[in-house]
């Protein structure tokens, strides 16, 4: 028989799947389910378990610190041609400086001068970095309890001693670091500190949270006060190097005229009553010199204004619009969420379980 040859049971030959047997078997297992719901149960007990462990090993309250802010780069000077001086020591590379931002945040050099910039927190007078080690449990929670890692120096119990970043030994640089994970993000930890831009509107912002609100308010009007000092330090520096070298020349010849115009003072006083030509060469010598050093002088003149110029126009503006004031929001990890996701697991798990203990009954009892 036909049914035989292709190996199906005698009077399914010709069965089709229909919706009603889909609704009917959808129901059986609905029903099964239900009946075993205890044993769903069951097994939400253990997921429950790990995450009241996971939060009461991890669980903290932060506060959210912000600070808004706007740049306006400086570069219109670029676009002018003043003797072909200005576009020169402005320079014509539009360089992205919300990125240059961004990176320069994450950087040793910018973090390293945060934390080892000295402020007062609960009347104690200390550097930045030792004050993030005490409020945020570094010690405690890190380095005193983790494993040693090969290559790194232990950092049980440390401290920033001095702010002579270029002298730090190999412990100081790791400590350094790994405060750099803590807030940047690492593979141990989950970033507390960030850094957003709008491009359309212009205006970054920089968020911080910490365990206590009087350490999120400091770290990050410190970050600020550092970042921007620093990034308009550097934009400016070729123009203000220009701008001095410019000055410096100006001000050499002018001490040269007015040296010049004081001997030539005295030659006159000295020489008032001489009659012959011979004895006036010198004067007309001085005469000479002097106009043409004031000639010198006034182009000199001319280029300090325009290199004062091009300083200025290509000297950032960044300008605040939030500052990070108390009182800060508290986040507090949802201990709801944390139920919500265990129950989830356990009755995803039960769930499978029971349905495949079903199939299995079920293909036994055929």
């Amino acid at each position: 028989m036909d049914y035989i040859q292709q190996g199906l049971p005698p009077g399914n030959e010709d069965k089709e799947v229909t919706l009603r047997d889909i609704i009917v078997l959808a129901r059986d297992y609905a029903v099964e389910v239900w009946r075993k719901k205890w044993w769903i149960a069951l097994c939400c007990l253990p997921f429950i378990g790990w995450k009241a462990y996971e939060y009461s090993k991890n669980a903290k309250t932060t506060y959210t610190a912000i600070v808004t802010f706007m740049i306006d780069d400086g570069k219109q000077g670029g676009a002018l041609n003043i003797g072909g001086l200005i576009s020169s020591l402005a320079g014509s590379e539009s360089e992205d400086n919300y990125d240059k931002i961004v990176a320069l945040s994450k950087s040793m050099r910018i973090v390293g001068e945060v934390m080892l910039t000295k402020v007062t927190l609960d009347s104690v007078t200390d550097y930045l970095g030792n004050h993030f080690i005490h409020y945020e449990k570094i010690n405690e929670k890190y380095w005193s309890t983790g494993s040693e890692i090969p290559g790194r120096p232990s950092l049980q119990d440390f401290r920033f001693t001095h702010d002579n970043i270029d002298k730090y030994s190999r412990v100081e640089y790791a400590a350094l670091k790994y405060l750099m994970g803590v807030l940047n993000g690492s593979q141990e930890h989950s970033p507390i500190f960030s850094v957003d831009y709008d491009k359309k509107s212009g205006i970054m912002t920089f968020k911080v949270s910490c365990q206590t609100e009087e350490l999120s308010l400091e770290l990050l009007n410190t970050f600020y006060g550092v970042l921007s000092s620093f990034y308009i330090e550097k934009t400016i520096e070729k123009n203000q190097a220009t701008y001095n070298i410019v000055r410096e020349k100006a001000d050499s010849i002018r001490h040269v005229l007015n040296a010049l115009e004081y001997k030539q003072a005295s030659f006159e006083d000295a020489s008032h009553s001489v009659l012959l030509n011979t004895d006036k060469v010198p004067s007309q010598r001085y005469g000479r010199d002097k106009q043409l050093l004031t000639l010198m002088y006034g182009e000199s003149v001319k280029n300090l204004e325009l290199a004062n110029f091009a300083l200025k126009s290509n000297t950032p503006y960044i300008q605040l619009i939030d500052r990070a004031v108390p009182p800060l929001g508290r986040n507090m990890t949802s201990r709801l969420r944390l139920l919500l996701t265990a129950l989830g697991f356990g009755a995803m798990v039960g769930i499978s379980l029971v349905v495949l203990r079903k199939i299995i009954l079920d293909s036994y009892r055929q």
